[in-house]
């Protein structure tokens, strides 16, 4: 048996399944600039409901992908954040959750239900502030 680190003969080369996610979402994002701002709230409520009701099915990847659908529409909604913290917390992922409730706490500093969710995502990664 021989080593060789020549030129190899040429190999077929393999092609991806299905284009790369990141380049499709630019099509949403194009279709999202041509909304008013009316329409982007009403959009985003509807996501969110969407992602309510697949939330409630315990769909959280459905529900995940709903509301971040809804924050690209409108970042400075607080109550999607916090849902979002919410599913993370079913899922164990407390990094995840303490993230998205800072996130909701910051935009709605008067909101008890972000600091109550923020404060169940430390307690599950042990930090106790």
């Amino acid at each position: 048996m021989s080593v060789s680190f020549g030129l190899k003969a040429s190999t077929p080369k393999r092609r991806a399944a299905a284009p790369l996610a990141a380049f499709t979402a630019v099509e949403d994002d194009e279709n999202e600039a041509v909304l008013s701002e009316g329409q982007k709230q009403a959009e985003s409520e509807r996501l969110q409901s969407e992602g309510n009701v697949a939330a409630d099915a315990e769909k959280y990847s459905s529900a995940l992908q709903a509301w971040d659908k809804a924050l690209r529409l409108t970042p400075a909604r607080a109550v999607l954040h916090e849902q979002k913290a919410q599913v993370f917390l079913q899922l164990g992922r407390y990094w995840d959750a303490v993230q998205c409730a800072t996130e909701a706490a910051a935009l709605e500093s008067g909101w008890a239900d972000a600091f109550l969710t923020l404060g169940r995502a430390q307690l599950g990664l042990g930090e106790v502030c």
